[in-house]
């Protein structure tokens, strides 16, 4: 009996232990880490490489670049990525990661590259610009560009695009007097350049060769022909808008044509307002943002009476020719034009009605009114117009058997200024701070250009014989007048007065000149 019990518990020994050999024999063993891509493929040493893959984990984790230890920078939540930095000394092979002992390797390589080193700066050949308004310079060279990687680009940019702009081609545009600072940046580097603006002188007027008038705009002293010399011309007034330079004036040797000169740069480009049939002049000029207008006179059919003109142009193209002569005159003269900030158009002339002229203004080429005079019997003339914000003064004179009298119009009320003559002309006015100023002539022993400011008056240096305050302006606490003063042999010189001081602009004492308009800006 104890035999057969003996040999039961052998029995479910053996069936024990075949059982536990089973379960062995049916385990799985757990499933590895993988690589799947990596990026980037290749840089040199310190780069930062992302690794994608399965089962990525914070715990007992390395990573190598073809043998040598990196450093992981992190390692993703849901074990799908990883990041670590290319080691030093690595070279181009596979990557592994290693989790618990157990290493997987990528399929691709790694390409180790050799390390590129930038600069710490960028260096410039100038870090400060002078130009003057309406120049065109090319920013800087940068110096070690040569040291960027190749391919590398670079952005200017202002702080301040209404003094200095941009261009298509990258050069800087002085627009207006003042300052800006430029800044390059490339490559998370940047550098700048101080500029400072200066203002610019225009001068409009004519230089004789010998035998013709040639129309001449100066800038900053130097001299522009507007045209090749074979005709007669005159620039009278200027305007700057954006980068361009508007003349307005009349040229011909036959009959005169009023005309449009218009200057970018280097290129000048001159335009027939009317067709040479019949004499006519471009006067005065002005632009808001849409248009460029010119102000003038062209005569009538067979008659030598004259219509008071309204040119509008677009882009350089004449798109509009508005008559202003009131419907009872004979003979107008439109003599000049000004916008005020709310965009209302001035302009101002004079006109003969029943055998008198009388001193007119046009709002908006529509509105006509006559300016009132201080004596009802007096004629009147008006011979340019200024627009302070909205505030609106016009210059002219009143003329009667006992002389011509230079008048102020300011809110429509005349106010004649006061002259060491009976005989003054009043040419060109400017406001500034409440302050007038006007240029003009006065007859005294001889006809000498004149300076008024307010009511008081200062009679200019000249050679003695004739001379003329065609324009002035107030820059700076400076008057600036510009004009012509004749010598001796009654040849005249263009000249600018600053302060009362006088300089010579053009004139060779044998051939005339004349200057016309000034502008600074």
């Amino acid at each position: 009996m104890k035999k057969i019990v003996y040999f039961a518990s052998l029995v479910l020994l053996a069936s024990l232990l075949i059982v536990a050999c089973k379960k062995d024999d049916d385990s799985t063993p757990p499933v590895e880490h993988t690589i799947t891509t990596f990026t980037p493929t290749s840089g040199p040493p310190e780069t930062l490489v992302t690794i994608n893959g399965t089962k990525f984990t914070n715990q007992n984790i390395s990573v190598k670049f073809n043998g040598v230890d990196a450093e992981i920078s992190s390692v993703a939540a849901s074990g799908n990525l990883l990041m670590a930095f290319v080691p030093e000394g690595a070279q181009t092979g596979k990557i592994s990661v290693t989790i618990d002992g157990v290493e997987v390797k990528s399929t691709n390589v790694f390409t180790v590259t050799e390390e590129v080193s930038g600069p710490d700066a960028i260096e410039l050949a100038a870090t400060t610009l002078e130009m003057h308004t309406l120049d065109t310079s090319e920013f800087p060279e940068i110096t070690n560009l040569d040291e960027f990687p190749n391919g590398s680009s670079f952005q200017i940019e202002s702080n301040n695009p209404d003094i200095v702009a941009i261009n298509e081609e990258g050069d800087l545009v002085a627009l207006q007097a003042g300052s800006a600072e430029i800044e390059v940046t490339m490559a998370e580097l940047s550098a700048t350049v101080d500029v400072d603006v200066n203002s610019s002188e225009i001068i409009t007027g004519y230089v004789n060769n010998g035998t013709y008038d040639i129309p001449t705009l100066w800038i900053n002293g130097v001299a522009h022909d507007l045209n090749d010399g074979t005709e007669d011309a005159t620039a009278e007034e200027a305007i700057i808008k954006g980068t361009t330079i508007y003349v307005a004036g009349y040229g011909g040797n036959l009959n005169r044509i009023a005309k449009l000169w218009t200057i970018q740069g280097e290129d000048i480009t001159e335009l027939d307002l009317t067709d040479g049939t019949r004499d006519a002049y471009g006067r005065s000029l002005a632009a808001d943002d849409d248009f460029v207008y010119v102000v003038g006179d062209e005569k009538r059919i067979n008659i030598n009476d004259k219509v008071a003109k309204l040119w509008k142009l677009v882009n350089g193209e004449l798109v509009a020719i508005t008559p202003l002569t009131h419907p009872e005159g004979s003979d107008a003269n439109a003599s000049a034009i000004a916008i005020s900030e709310n965009g209302t158009r001035y302009i101002v002339g004079h006109q003969e009605i029943n055998g008198a002229w009388k001193a007119r203004v046009w709002e908006n080429e529509e509105n006509e009114t006559q300016l009132e005079t201080s004596n009802m019997d007096n004629e009147s003339f008006s011979s340019d117009i200024y627009v302070d914000g909205t505030q609106v003064y016009i210059l002219g004179r009143q003329s009667n058997d006992n002389g011509d009298y230079p008048t102020v119009w300011e809110e429509g009320q005349p106010h004649i200024l006061p002259s060491s003559s009976q005989y003054a002309y009043a040419s060109s006015i400017i406001v500034d701070g409440g302050t007038i100023f006007v240029g003009g002539r006065q007859l005294g022993d001889h006809m000498q250009g004149a300076i008024w400011n307010n009511d008081s008056y200062q009679d200019l240096d000249d050679s003695g014989v004739d001379s003329s305050v065609n324009s002035i302006f107030y820059y700076n606490s400076k008057v600036i007048a510009v004009g012509y003063d004749l010598n001796d042999g009654f040849k005249s010189f263009a000249v600018k007065w600053v302060n009362g001081e006088k300089s010579i602009i053009a004139g060779d004492g044998i051939n005339d000149a004349r200057a016309k308009s000034i502008i600074i800006k």
